[in-house]
C-alpha cells in the first residue's frame, strides 16, 4: 500500500481526536563540494494538524459522571480497613458501554466534520483496537471509500515521529 505525500491522517482515542497532513520532509540543494548531508541536518517529514479536540466526557469515571462522589469508597473502609472499589453492578457495566457508543458517535461526527472540511483524495485512521471498528462503522461510506489505511493503535499522544513512522510503514 503506498500512501500518498501529503496524506491526511487521523489520530484518536476516546476522549482526542486529532486530524493533519503528513507533509514530507523539504529537500534541500546541497552545495556540489558536499558528498551527503550530515544526520544532524536530515529533514523529516511533519504534520500539520488542521485539528486537535478533547472530549472530557470519554475520559472521566462513571462515578464522576453519574454522581458528586467522584472516587467515593466503601463503607467497609470506614472501619479502619483498606479502602476499596464497590464492585461493578450490572447498571454500571450498561453505562459503560453507553459511554463507549457517545464516545465513538462523537468521535465519527467530528471525523467527518473535519474530512468533509479538508476534503483530502485519500486518508488513513488510527483508532485503539477495542473501538476501530466501530468507529469505521459510525462514519459516512464516502468517508469509508477514501481510507486507505487503518491503524488499531492508540496513537493519539505519541510523538510525531512515531505517528509518521506508523503511517508511511508498509
Amino acid at each position: 500500500m503506498h500512501i500518498h505525500s501529503p496524506h491526511f491522517i487521523v489520530v484518536t482515542d476516546r476522549g482526542a481526536l486529532r486530524a493533519g497532513w503528513i507533509q514530507p520532509a523539504p529537500h534541500q540543494q546541497l552545495p556540489a563540494t558536499s558528498l551527503k548531508r550530515p544526520a544532524s541536518i536530515q529533514r523529516r517529514p511533519s504534520i500539520r494538524w488542521v485539528e486537535d479536540l478533547a472530549f472530557v466526557h470519554p475520559r472521566q469515571h462513571l462515578v464522576e459522571q453519574l454522581s458528586d462522589m467522584a472516587g467515593a469508597y466503601s463503607a467497609a473502609a470506614s472501619a479502619g480497613g483498606q479502602p476499596r472499589r464497590l464492585p461493578s453492578s450490572p447498571s454500571e457495566t450498561h453505562w459503560k458501554i453507553a459511554a463507549d457508543r457517545q464516545a465513538v458517535e462523537d468521535l465519527a461526527h467530528a471525523a467527518t466534520a473535519v474530512l468533509f472540511r479538508e476534503k483530502p483524495e485519500s486518508w488513513s485512521l488510527s483508532a485503539p483496537a477495542d473501538i476501530h471498528l466501530a468507529l469505521l462503522d459510525a462514519l459516512p461510506s464516502v468517508c469509508r471509500q477514501r481510507l486507505e489505511k487503518i491503524l488499531p493503535k492508540n496513537l493519539a499522544r505519541s510523538t510525531v515521529e512515531s505517528i509518521v513512522q506508523h503511517f508511511l510503514s508498509p
